[in-house]
């Protein structure tokens, strides 16, 4: 077997055991010697799945807020910190993806990468589809949460490579990783690579499939600067995600303000408002950060329209330090608020 997962190190149990219960009848002291190996076996193979639990867990803890009992995890983390394990690489990647999603220190996303490159072949379909989400997800979090954008070109990589591989999709493609995709690409200028990613895949979406493509081209087109396309694509974007929902949102305010469409701006900005406080299951912390950008989109709509000289150069400052304190860059809102605060001329 050319994959060494879970099933590899079972099988390599069970092998044990049959040797085992041929030898007993020949050499029935020669059996202590396998004692050892059976344990470690089992050990192995029950420490992946129980990984593989964890990051499961970890992974809806941290994306929807959910909470579990993760029995024997401090426990098992310490063992492995405490013995590491080199002969079995979907364990050490496991063991790596937890401690990256744990402490998003990126130290963990650079040793992920090195053990991608070495032992991509011998991990299974769905275990390279994970490593690579989650390497993906740690981009997203730097990107999102942080506001750096040094991470944008290693993302849109993680994507290029997967789709060399021919590993992007596992089974079905789900309508949120194609737009993702799709999205990372441009963040970094890759119009092409886009273009073939939707022109390759597109056939595979199965659900919400024509406002997928108008968002993804929606996507190009304000990238590019061709803003009326875009405003009609987007406009023609409909998703039952709330998730999505607000990407289209945020994107149809920012080309309202380009285009100084103020009066659909300010309507944006007070439907958009309602939007946020009906959902209920949203993270709090997370829409937060969405109101803070509909109020300080709302305060350049209003520089933009009116102050005098000395109040404009009051509130430029303000607005500036208000964006400063901002905690979420979610889908780019505080660069793009940065990008637009700093095209207000500060008069002398």
């Amino acid at each position: 077997m050319s994959v060494r997962d879970e099933n590899y190190v079972l099988k390599q149990l069970e092998l044990t055991e049959e040797q085992l219960s041929f030898q007993i009848p020949k050499d029935p002291v020669k059996r202590l010697d396998f004692f050892q190996t059976e344990l470690d076996y089992f050990l192995t193979y029950s420490v992946i799945r129980l990984l593989k639990y964890y990051n499961i867990m970890l992974h809806e803890k941290f994306q929807n807020n959910c909470e579990f009992n993760m029995k024997m995890f401090d426990e098992v983390m310490s063992y492995l910190g405490k013995n590491p394990v080199d002969d079995n690489p979907t364990l050490r990647i496991y063991y790596n993806i937890i401690l990256l999603s744990k402490d998003r220190d990126e130290k963990y996303f650079f040793e992920l990468k090195k053990l991608k490159d070495k032992y991509i072949d011998e991990l299974n379909a769905g275990d390279q589809y994970m490593l690579y989400l989650h390497m993906a997800n740690y981009c997203a979090y730097v990107f999102n949460h942080l506001g750096r954008t040094d991470f944008m070109r290693e993302h849109f990589l993680l994507s290029k490579e997967n789709f060399d591989r021919g590993t992007i999709i596992l089974g079905k493609i789900l309508y949120p990783d194609f737009l993702n995709h799709v999205k990372i690409a441009v963040r970094v200028g890759e119009y092409e690579w886009a273009e073939k990613y939707i022109s390759n895949f597109q056939h595979l979406l199965t659900e919400e499939k024509e406002s997928t493509l108008n968002f993804c081209r929606g996507v190009i087109s304000y990238s590019k600067g061709d803003l009326e396309t875009a405003l009609d694509l987007f406009s023609r974007a409909n998703f039952p995600a709330f998730i999505i929902k607000i990407q289209v949102k945020i994107l149809l305010l920012r080309i309202f303000y380009e285009k100084e469409f103020y009066d659909q701006a300010y309507a944006m900005v007070d439907s958009f408002r309602h939007f946020l406080l009906r959902e209920k299951s949203f993270i709090e912390n997370s829409k937060e950060s969405f109101y803070e950008f509909l109020k300080l989109t709302n305060d350049l709509i209003k520089l933009k329209t009116g102050p005098d000289k000395k109040e404009k150069n009051y509130e430029v400052k303000r607005i500036k330090d208000e964006i400063e304190k901002m905690k979420f860059n979610q889908f780019g809102i505080k660069n793009w608020l940065e990008e637009k605060v700093n095209e207000l001329k500060v008069e002398s």
